[in-house]
């Protein structure tokens, strides 16, 4: 979590960025384009939060002065499945399986002006998840099922709230918070095999108006 707290700091800081206080906003453009890098994590029992860091790249266009539509393209790792082993009083045993996906959202985004330097991000959406790779170890005398664990596709919806400091004319900072809602039907050959539905994120994003 360090660099995120870097990154946060460098983007809000008031003394690092008070000549900012004189800087001309440049309103008059149709896109931004970016990268973003978000942290998400599946929280399960009191002592099993898998945490990822995911990075790609991402842009929106504006349809109106404060309603833009954003997609992007992101290459990502999560926890897609979790096995409960054995739970007591003293241990949790959890067997976990990962995997690794193309993650491409599509958003519409509201923007609420705040102060010259600031606005909030209203955000609702769907995205589309490929499945890349996998760790699945399936038993030994076990055939692969129909679906195994994950399928190649997924959809679900996310929502997200953030906030955006100019840090140049053309330049800013976006800092953001959501849910991810997993809405396809998993399929698995194991019933004890827990699917993960939701997953929470924080993103930062570089974005340059054009």
């Amino acid at each position: 979590m360090k660099p995120i707290t870097l990154i946060l700091l460098l983007a809000f800081s008031t003394p690092l960025l008070a000549q900012n206080d004189t800087l001309i906003i440049n309103d008059d453009y149709k896109w931004k384009i970016g990268v973003k890098g978000f942290v998400e994590s599946s929280s399960f029992f009191n002592d099993f939060k898998p945490t990822y860091f995911n990075y790609g790249v991402q842009g929106s266009y504006n349809i109106s002065k404060n309603n833009n539509i954003e997609t992007g393209i992101y290459y990502i790792k999560r926890l897609s499945n979790m096995h409960l082993l054995s739970k007591n009083m003293f241990n949790t045993s959890i067997e976990s399986y990962d995997v690794t996906k193309l993650f491409i959202p599509l958003c519409f985004n509201k923007s609420v002006y705040l102060t010259k330097m600031y606005s909030l991000s209203l955000s609702i959406g769907g995205y589309w998840e490929y499945l890349l790779k996998d760790n699945f170890k399936l038993p030994e005398d076990m055939l692969p099922p129909t679906h195994l664990y994950d399928m190649k596709s997924v959809f679900g919806l996310t929502y997200n709230v953030g906030l955006e400091r100019n840090i140049r004319e053309d330049l800013s900072f976006l800092i953001s918070c959501g849910i991810n809602n997993n809405i396809s039907p998993l399929k698995s050959y194991d019933e004890e095999l827990r699917f993960i539905e939701f997953s929470y994120f924080i993103s930062i994003s570089l974005l340059k108006k054009i």
